[in-house]
């Protein structure tokens, strides 16, 4: 008999983070074959550029409280103090990392021909950076109040998607076009911000040295394994863009955002569960690796299903939603074609079953290991294939991010796909 939990608040967080995940991701795929029209790839390419490089500070003000903040909330929810600290505390932390990013910025801008050339482009979607910042995910998830910020996003983003229709009309539209594709996350961050000190009645304060340094120290094994992440994902757009042309970054980003449209479609699932597994764990080992592999069962079949149909639909796919100029896509999307399976099941193997039983620094040697082995094979792959070779590289790291983690999981006698073949 289902747990009552699993069939009400978790099915509700589940069903809103879809909604929120096909905000995300839906949305901007809506854009794609119209932006890619009028910018063309050089211009696609540009702006695909920018995006990449700011990720880089999108993950310093996160610095892994999407997790660990997320973590902190869920087992202390029921604590009014717990939640107003931690809000706080993170809110400082931000803050701070949000300053430091954006002179960052304006040094790099000034120091690099290649960012500079595009200053206004990268300062315009820096907008991303501080939506990102101010809007407390973190928190609604740990709540497991999800539905309260989904209508948020829905509203913000829609009317940032339309308005490039209305607005980005040719290619000299390139800082229109960028700005408004990270507008979105900031009128979104203060929406958020401003519904979470409304309605949980949290208390501002600041917070003290000790409590930031331990803040600190709880996003640092999470902010280390997603700035190894970020060494095969956006620094392998950024070193694309500097090896090669816009235009090779265009028809990678391209292909990037068929998938991550795609892997969208099931992210709810795992950002949803995280709360519950985590809470499941703290009461009994054996009752969380049932539910995991439940998980991985679903995830696995699912993902497997959307990577064969990307791998035998990529020329379609890439003519419908492209368009003629963008041909090279093709085989760079056959090649991406596996990463949804792969990342699914990379997901309940990481974050939802190591992080879960604090393996934080099992977790964090898997991916490091993993990024490791990309900035090998990055650069003389990208020379000798281009954007082709880029895809190429990150299918080989996320393959080796599933075996290290397997590797980690076996050593500490956790079987997960021996505990799934029993269950049958």
């Amino acid at each position: 008999m289902p747990h009552p939990f699993f069939k009400s608040t978790l099915l509700k967080n589940i069903f809103s983070l879809t909604l929120l995940q096909g905000v995300n991701y839906l949305l901007p795929l809506i854009t794609v074959p119209y932006l890619v029209r009028v910018l063309g790839p050089k211009g696609f390419g540009t702006v695909g550029f920018a995006l990449a490089f700011i990720q880089y500070f999108v993950l310093l003000t996160d610095y892994g409280f999407n997790l660990s903040a997320t973590k902190i909330i869920a087992v202390g929810k029921n604590d009014p103090e717990i939640i107003s600290t931690t809000f706080s505390s993170v809110l400082f932390i931000k803050g701070i990392f949000l300053i430091l990013s954006f002179f960052l910025l304006f040094a790099l801008a000034n120091l690099s021909p290649k960012i500079g050339l595009h200053s206004w482009v990268f300062y315009l979607t820096f907008l991303m950076v501080v939506g990102n910042a101010i809007f407390p995910i973190w928190l609604f998830q740990g709540l497991q109040e999800m539905g309260h910020i989904v209508w948020i996003n829905i509203l913000s983003k829609t009317i940032c998607t339309g308005a490039i229709f209305i607005f980005v009309k040719s290619p000299q539209h390139i800082n229109i076009a960028a700005g408004l594709q990270a507008l979105g996350f900031l009128i979104a961050g203060i929406l958020g911000l401003t519904l979470a000190l409304k309605k949980f009645r949290i208390r501002i304060k600041y917070p003290g040295i000790q409590t930031v340094r331990q803040h600190l120290l709880d996003g640092w094994p999470v902010f280390l394994s997603t700035a190894s992440i970020s060494l095969y994902t956006n620094t392998n757009i950024v070193l694309l863009g500097f090896l090669s042309s816009e235009a090779q970054v265009g028809f990678y980003v391209a292909g990037e955002k068929i998938i991550k449209a795609v892997q969208g479609l099931i992210a709810p699932v795992s950002q949803a569960v995280y709360p519950h597994v985590n809470e499941l764990a703290s009461q009994s080992k054996e009752k969380a690796i049932r539910f995991l592999k439940k998980i991985l069962r679903f995830l696995g079949s699912t993902s497997l299903l959307l990577s064969c149909s990307i791998f035998f639909l990529a020329k379609p796919i890439v003519k419908i939603i492209l368009g003629d100029e963008f041909h090279a896509t093709i085989s760079i999307l056959k090649w991406m074609s596996p990463l949804p399976l792969i990342i699914a099941i990379s997901n309940v193997l990481g974050i939802q079953t190591m992080l879960s039983f604090g393996m934080n620094k099992e977790f964090s040697r898997s991916i490091l290991y993993s990024s490791i082995i990309n900035l090998f094979l990055v650069i003389p792959f990208t020379v000798w294939l281009q954007a082709e070779g880029t895809a190429i590289t990150l299918l080989i790291t996320e393959l080796f991010v599933v075996f290290c983690m397997w590797r980690q999981l076996t050593r500490n006698k956790i079987h997960l796909f021996g505990v799934l073949q029993n269950d049958f």
